[in-house]
């Protein structure tokens, strides 16, 4: 299950047509865009893109509450070469307070992680302090999938009893965690 699917688990999405835009081939790259309407909160897109015989891979969700009191979240997830870069931003569009104490949790299970500099840009003065941008490389992934297949996990757990720890291993090195 993607993150757009997981969104759908708690959202109700309209797809909105997004003609010409739908798929997108540019400089070896091939991007799928779709575009809904979230009942309630606003826009929501969603990006894929792939290219470079699948050494390149993207994923892109964009949600701009236009109903809600909200920042814009920008969420970005780059795998290429070995590399694996995960950029969450909030962007300041609120109007008044918002409490997102509780995004510090999920910034603070990533703080292990070495930090991917943005650069600087026009908009860095409305990045909120929740935002989050890591680099990590196929390694740091390689040992966790290892210590979800040593220590065991609610879904590698169930992996492990159905098809044998060697298949549960191939599963998870070869296609989940790919």
């Amino acid at each position: 299950m993607d993150l757009l699917d997981k969104l759908k688990t708690h959202l109700a999405l309209q797809e909105i047509p997004v003609g010409e835009y739908r798929e997108l081939k540019i400089k070896g790259m091939t991007f799928v865009i779709r575009q809904y309407e979230a009942a309630g909160l606003g826009n929501v897109s969603w990006m894929t893109a792939a290219g470079f015989f699948g050494l390149v891979k993207m994923e892109t969700l964009i949600i701009n509450p236009k109903w809600r009191d909200m920042p814009l979240l920008s969420y970005d997830r780059v795998k290429a070469l070995g590399g694996d870069t995960l950029i969450f931003e909030l962007t300041d569009t609120l109007t008044g307070p918002c409490f997102l104490e509780p995004l510090d949790e999920v910034k603070a299970r990533y703080a292990s992680l070495p930090d991917h500099d943005l650069g600087s840009h026009w908009y860095d003065p409305l990045r909120l302090e929740q935002s989050v941008a890591k680099k990590g490389k196929a390694a740091q992934s390689a040992a966790y999938v290892e210590k979800l297949l040593r220590r065991g996990g609610p879904s590698t757990d169930v992996f492990k009893k159905g098809l044998g720890e060697e298949k549960t291993a191939n599963l998870f090195r070869r296609v989940l965690f790919g």
